[in-house]
Parts: C-alpha cells; structure tokens; sequence
C-alpha cells in the first residue's frame, strides 16, 4: 500500500513556536525601589512631619493603609506592563514591596506611637499598640489588587489607548476604560465625598452633588468632590472628541466616495 500523503504542506500544521520573553534586567529593580522609597517617604512625611493626629488621625490611615495599597498596586501594574512587551520580570524585586516596604513601615510607626503614645496607646502598653498597626497594613496590603483592578488597570488601559488614538491606530477603545474609571468613582464619591444617608437614593444623589447644586447631600470631603467632578468633565471632554472624530472620519470617507 503506497504511503499517504500528507495533504498539508511541509510545516503549515506545526505550531508556531512563541518567542522567548525578554530575561529581567536591572530596570525591574530600580521601578520596584523607586515605587518602595516613595511610598516610604509619604509614610514619614504623614507620620513626622504632619500631626499624626490631625484630621482623626486620617494621616495614619494614608501612612499604613493607603501607601501600602498604592504600592502593591503599581507594583502589579509594572508586571503587567512587563508582561505585555513579552518581557520577564526577576522574583527578587518582589521583595521590595512585600519585605522592605513591611519592615521599613513597621520602623517608622514605631517612631510615631512613641512620639505619641497618648494618642496610640491611650494610656496602655506602647509596644502593645505599634503591634496592633500590622493589622492595618496587612489590609493596605491586600487592597493593593484592588487598587489595580479598579483604578491603575483601567487607567493604563486608557492610556495606551490614547496614545495609539495619537498615533492613528483603531486598536483599543477608551469606552471601556472610560466606564471603568468611572464606576470607581462613583464609588469614591459615594463613599468619602458627601454623606448622602436619609438623603437621595441612589444615582438621584450623584447628580447635584456632580454639578455641585445643593440639593440633598452634605459635603464631608471638599477637595473629593472636585477630584471626581474634573474627572467628570474629563469624560465629557472624551467622549465629544470621540465623537466628533468619528464623525470628521465618516465624512472623509463620504467624500472620497
């Protein structure tokens, strides 16, 4: 019996082998430091340099909570960009956020409850009360990814989507990242910018407090108001844009019909 040919040429049904990614250099080192050491200098500042008690002690909460959210958060956000260019990304330089980043914040809580034990101990143990701050940051900790997914994921996403607008590329829309970012912020005004209990249900209540009529909700934080009101008009701006390009396009397209 005479041998079957293959009916496929020569390699058409091999699969194509994926390029090797790129080996980590000493750049991974230097971003996850760089992000480390300027979340650390926050802390300090938050912790030494403004009273650790004013505002009810809302700059402790940023020193243990929110820096280490931010940092955990962007340093999911440089893997992902690594990621995306192919590129590896050495184990090592993890223990800049989850080792120095730990350590060093421990440090210098210790420096800030005993400078004020009264505020942090309450008249208890001191040593007691610095332990009970790995609470908090091991829940800014676990907020990093959360921090990524609603915020720095979605806002890299539209980025990059601009620039390849700029560049004449139709690749990524900024609709989606656009919604994204702006669930998020419906979710920081909801929660820190206005107190909206006994008020307006619901999206009835983000209406005046985006335009800024005073009409059933009581502002708490001022300046988050307007953070989320810019970011607003920043979408407003967007989409018109998009719009009006798609429009110069279909009408370009008409003409050379």
């Amino acid at each position: 019996m005479a041998q079957r040919e293959s009916i496929h040429p020569a390699g058409e049904n091999q699969r194509t082998p994926k390029p090797d990614r790129e080996p980590p250099g000493p750049a991974d080192a230097v971003a996850f430091a760089i992000l480390t050491l300027v979340g650390l200098c926050i802390a300090i500042v938050a912790t030494t340099v403004v009273d650790p008690t004013a505002a009810d002690g809302a700059w402790t909460m940023v020193a243990i909570i929110a820096v280490p959210a931010t940092v955990v958060a962007g340093a999911i956000q440089i893997l992902t960009y690594r990621l995306s260019l192919n590129r590896s990304t050495s184990k090592s330089v993890w223990l800049w956020p989850f080792a120095v980043l730990p350590v060093v914040l421990m440090a210098v809580m210790w420096f800030a409850v005993r400078g004020t034990p009264d505020y942090y101990a309450d008249g208890g143990s001191v040593l007691g009360a610095w332990a009970m701050m790995l609470l908090p940051l091991l829940m800014g900790m676990l907020l990093g990814p959360i921090v990524w997914f609603f915020v720095l994921f979605p806002l890299g996403f539209l980025i990059s989507a601009l620039v390849g607008r700029l560049r004449g590329d139709k690749g990524d829309s900024v609709l989606v990242p656009l919604i994204w970012l702006g669930i998020t912020a419906c979710i920081l005004l909801l929660t820190f910018g206005g107190d909206f209990a006994g008020r307006r249900p619901g999206i009835f209540a983000l209406i005046p407090a985006l335009t800024g009529l005073p009409l059933g909700y009581e502002v708490q934080v001022p300046w988050m108001l307007w953070v989320v009101r810019g970011f607003a008009l920043l979408c407003i701006g967007l989409a018109v844009w998009g719009w009006l390009r798609r429009r110069a396009v279909a009408r370009a397209a008409g003409a050379d019909s």
